[in-house]
């Protein structure tokens, strides 16, 4: 894993392609988002980072990761208000270890 900006803006990308695809779907949003937070978590791992530390602004707010920007990935989503603020309040509630996020999005998986 590298942090060019190409690895972080396809992770954002794809976390803002997953999250329209699923919007509106409780279950499938959440596992895009848990899918999401297990692939930067392993990202920032492999460099020897925290490997959570940042997801929310990462994802919601600055799309800044390391020495890194990038559009963050609600940002680029055509939710509404009410939608960027679900899915920010789910990012929140996830849990911080891969095991559960991968089971999370497991779940997703299953209901898609």
């Amino acid at each position: 894993m590298s942090t060019d900006a190409a690895t972080w803006e396809r992770m954002s990308m794809e976390l803002s392609e997953a999250i329209t695809a699923a919007a509106g779907h409780a279950t499938r949003e959440r596992a895009a988002l848990a899918r999401a937070l297990a692939a930067y978590g392993r990202a920032r791992a492999a460099l020897g980072e925290p490997p959570f530390e940042h997801a929310m602004h990462f994802f919601a707010v600055e799309g800044c990761v390391l020495d890194v920007t990038v559009v963050p990935a609600l940002h680029r989503s055509p939710g509404d208000d009410a939608a960027f603020a679900r899915w920010g309040k789910l990012l929140e509630a996830l849990p911080l270890r891969l095991d559960a996020l991968d089971a999370i999005a497991e779940e997703g998986n299953r209901e898609g």
